[in-house]
Order: structure tokens, then C-alpha cells, then sequence
């Protein structure tokens, strides 16, 4: 018997077929069902376990020994509406998530666009997808401290900014004075040393409308914001800064 249909109900191909072996075989060892259709015993316990909880199969026990038995498959159509119960209240809950992300939308004024990145390769994408990507004469604007990437990134992020050189990218930071002189300076680069308190492993930058939150650690994240108001805001932030210093 094809067990597509009840794979499509939400049941694993080991629950299809083993609730199908026992529509004809009731009351049945777990030996037994392993013995017929070659699924490995240790495995069946959860399965079967997993189809009692769908209400698709009975247990009993007759002189110590456990039998399974698969309830009429009038049971699947309790399957059906619960399937269906559940996407209605999901349909509820994606329109109120719609709802509140137009209403954010309205609340900056201007479309907004956020992107979550994770690990050192998410990084990496928002770094080369999101930040290399500008032209010739753009400006990165930052907040931060000085050397953070390169704790966790080594040779890759110094070759980052070496690439932003090549491509005529501008880096203008308001950074946490550091304890120790500064090495040379970077060509396209522009920086000035504050007293601000900045965390330790944090770095926002800013650029073309976008804002990316920076949390560099073992487990490194990017939080990539797209909106004009949130953009300028920091901006106007920045330049009040350094304009005063």
C-alpha cells in the first residue's frame, strides 16, 4: 500500500509503513513488526510511541508481553482537522505578524528590512554581499573598538580592508581610545579616538541607508538593518560627535 498519502498527513515514512503493517496485523510484538518490515527495533519504540500520541495506535499488555494494534483510519481524519486547526490559527497569527511589521514600516517612515546573520561565515556574507558591494567614494561609517575584528578574523578582515581600499571605499569611525599607540594608518581612512563607552564587542557600522549591528564573539551575529530614517539617525548621531571633537 503507498504510503504518500499519510506522509503527506505529517507521518514519517517509518510511521506510514509501520501503522499500515498493523491495519492488518493486530495486536503485534514490537519483534514482530521489526522481523516484517525491517525496521530496526530500537527505532520502533519511538515510533510507536510517536503513533499513540497521533491516536493511531493502542498498546496492551497480555501476560507481560506488550501488544500494538492500529486504531480504524477513521483516526487519520482527526489527523485532517487538527492539521487544519492548526494552519487556521497560523493564518491568524501570520496576519497579525503582518499587521505589526506594516505598522514598524510606518513607524520609521520608510520600508524596513532586517536580516539576521549567524557565524563566522554570516559575517563574512554581510562583509563581502552587504559592505563590499559599495562604489567608488562611499563612506562606511562606524562605532566601535579598535582591532575587534580582527580577534576573530585574523588575515581575513585585514584582506577586508584591503579590498575596501582597492575598490576606493572610505571608512570614517568615531573608535574607544585604545590603551596602546595606533600602527599606521590605512589609506581612505579617517578615524578619531574617543572616551565614549563602547562595549568591547560590538561594532555598529552605517552606510546607504543600511545599519549593521556587529556582536563579535566565539558565536559571532549581524543584525543588518535597511532604513533611511534609522540611517540617518545614527548619522546625525556620528556627526554631532565628531563635529564637536
Amino acid at each position: 500500500m503507498d504510503t504518500k498519502l499519510l506522509e503527506e498527513l505529517g507521518l514519517t515514512p517509518a510511521e506510514a509503513k509501520t501503522y499500515i503493517y498493523l491495519l492488518t496485523r493486530p495486536q503485534t510484538t514490537v519483534s514482530k513488526i521489526s522481523t516484517e518490515t525491517k525496521l530496526n527495533r530500537s527505532n520502533l519504540y519511538s515510533i510507536l510511541d510517536s503513533l499513540i500520541h497521533k491516536n493511531l495506535v493502542t498498546s496492551t499488555i497480555i501476560n507481560k508481553t506488550r501488544y500494538y494494534s492500529a486504531n480504524k483510519p477513521k483516526a487519520l481524519k482527526t489527523l485532517v482537522d487538527q492539521k487544519i486547526d492548526f494552519l487556521s490559527k497560523k493564518k491568524i497569527e501570520l496576519g497579525k505578524f503582518i499587521s505589526n511589521v506594516e505598522q514598524l514600516n510606518g513607524l520609521f517612515g520608510s520600508e524596513l528590512n532586517i536580516e539576521l546573520y549567524q557565524g563566522k561565515e554570516g559575517i563574512k556574507r554581510v562583509l563581502e554581499e552587504k559592505v563590499l558591494k559599495l562604489k567608488r567614494g562611499d563612506t562606511i561609517y562606524a562605532f566601535g573598538y579598535k582591532h575587534l575584528f580582527e580577534k576573530e578574523f585574523g588575515y581575513y578582515f585585514r584582506r577586508v580592508k584591503d579590498i575596501r581600499v582597492e575598490k576606493g571605499i572610505n571608512f570614517k569611525a568615531l573608535l574607544k581610545r585604545p590603551k596602546v599607540p595606533s600602527g599606521p594608518k590605512r589609506d581612505l581612512t579617517n578615524i578619531k579616538y574617543v572616551d565614549l563607552e563602547f562595549s568591547s564587542n560590538v561594532e555598529i557600522a552605517f552606510f546607504e541607508n543600511n545599519v549593521v549591528l556587529f556582536l563579535i564573539s566565539t558565536n559571532p551575529k549581524a543584525l543588518f538593518i535597511q532604513n533611511k530614517d534609522i540611517y540617518l539617525h545614527f548619522l546625525n548621531y556620528f556627526n554631532h560627535i565628531w563635529n564637536s571633537l
